[in-house]
C-alpha cells in the first residue's frame, strides 16, 4: 500500500512500524531510531525518502542528511538509496549512483526507493 505524503497517516505507519521492530535485535532498534528521527523531519526539506517497512511503501519528506544515514546504517545487501530533490537533478543524480553501490536483497525488510517529489499537504 502507497501512503500519500500525509503527516498524519506518515506518523502512524511510522508508529506501526517501530510497534513491529520493537524487542528483535539491534539493526531493528536502529531502525526505530530512524523512525524517530523521520518523525521530527516531517516537514523539513525538499527530499522525500520512501521507506518500505514490513511490505508498506511509506512516502514522507525528509533531509538528505538523514537519508545518507538510513543509507549508512542499512548499507551492502539490506539497504538502497535515493533522494529526488525538486529542482536538482545533479543532486538526485549523485543520490541515485550513491544507491547503486547498496542494492541488493532487503533482509530487514527496509528498501528506499527514488520517487518523483510530491507537495507536503
Amino acid at each position: 500500500m502507497v501512503y500519500d505524503i500525509d503527516t498524519g497517516r506518515s506518523l502512524a505507519v511510522v508508529a506501526a512500524a517501530k510497534q513491529r521492530t520493537g524487542g528483535l535485535g539491534p539493526a531493528q532498534a536502529r531502525l526505530r531510531h530512524i523512525c524517530d528521527e523521520v518523525s521530527g523531519a516531517l516537514r523539513e526539506g525538499p527530499v522525500y525518502v520512501a521507506l518500505q517497512l514490513c511490505g508498506e511503501t511509506v512516502l514522507m519528506p525528509g533531509l538528505q542528511g538523514l537519508a545518507q544515514r538510513i543509507a549508512n546504517i542499512f548499507s551492502g545487501a539490506q539497504a538502497a538509496i535515493a533522494a529526488y530533490v525538486a529542482g536538482d537533478e545533479q543532486m538526485a543524480a549523485t543520490s541515485s549512483a550513491r544507491a547503486g553501490s547498496v542494492v541488493g536483497g532487503s533482509a530487514l525488510g527496509l528498501r528506499v526507493d527514488r520517487f518523483r517529489s510530491l507537495p507536503v499537504s
